[in-house]
């Protein structure tokens, strides 16, 4: 059995550097472009495919051998998002391809994009011997509809909502923060390995994977002065030495931008 999910759409949203702004002000506002605030896309975005994926190889249980891959190889790079076409863009990646490998020897095919006017696809489809399944339907292996969902299609971002609330007003104990915890680390060690160019196993990944947050700077703030947040310097700024002249008013980080072969995964 293997499977292929995809978040392969368009680019989003940037807003603008105002007057006035701190470094650490813009990048708040940006928070998308800055893999310390946002993990990048694969994390951000693609991991709800990736949560899917996971469930099924799972069969639905967060505490067996496969409720996540053991290994993974990727690789990604950027190659819309970057100056001179996007001012002010980040350091982040626009594109990421990964294999996960599960404990029983299946595999997880996963890709993300954010590129526009390309091929786009949302989706997850599992592949075993007999046929293919995904969440509306199940083919035999000649493509014959097997089964096809056939019920309401309720909007999913208020049917979580109206769950969330059940669960309160009947006193009904939910927790899928398990579930959320290894899809969100099975994104990040996507990012290690697309990032580094380097196979890297879990529980390496678990144990020596690099943290990008600077819980070090927020310690200090909340210590000393946490009023001066906005004026500390974050963790990545813009080049000192830029690859191109950029005009006034921009900011170039293709110097921050992790390179494969390079780019150091752990801690």
């Amino acid at each position: 059995m293997y499977s292929r999910v995809y978040w392969n759409g368009d680019g989003i949203w940037e807003r603008p550097r105002q007057d006035g702004d701190t470094e650490m002000q813009y990048q708040m506002r940006n928070w998308y472009h800055f893999n310390w605030l946002c993990g990048d896309n694969i994390i951000e975005q693609h991991c709800h495919n990736i949560d899917v994926g996971n469930w099924v190889h799972s069969l639905g249980d967060p505490f067996c051998k496969n409720a996540h891959p053991i290994r993974c190889n990727a690789m990604g790079g950027r190659e819309v998002r970057k100056f001179p076409r996007f001012k002010n863009s980040g350091h982040r990646f626009d594109h990421f391809f990964c294999e996960f490998t599960f404990d029983d020897g299946t595999q997880m095919f996963s890709q993300c994009r954010q590129q526009a006017h390309c091929y786009n696809n949302v989706s997850e489809t599992f592949y075993g011997t007999e046929g293919r399944a995904w969440a509306g339907g199940i083919n035999d292996m000649h493509e014959h509809e097997v089964w096809r969902f056939e019920g309401d299609n309720p909007d999913p971002y208020k049917n979580e909502h109206v769950q969330h609330a059940k669960y309160i007003r009947e006193d009904i104990k939910h927790n899928d923060a398990w579930f959320a915890a290894h899809s969100s680390m099975t994104a990040v060690l996507g990012r290690y390995c697309a990032y580094s160019g380097k196979e890297i196993s879990w529980n390496d990944a678990v144990e020596k994977g690099r943290d990008e947050f600077p819980y070090d700077l927020v310690a200090d703030l909340e210590a000393n002065d946490p009023t001066k947040f906005w004026d500390a310097v974050p963790p990545v700024v813009p080049d000192t030495v830029p690859p191109a002249q950029p005009a006034e008013g921009e900011f170039i980080y293709e110097n921050s931008v992790p390179v494969p072969g390079e780019w150091k995964w752990d801690a």
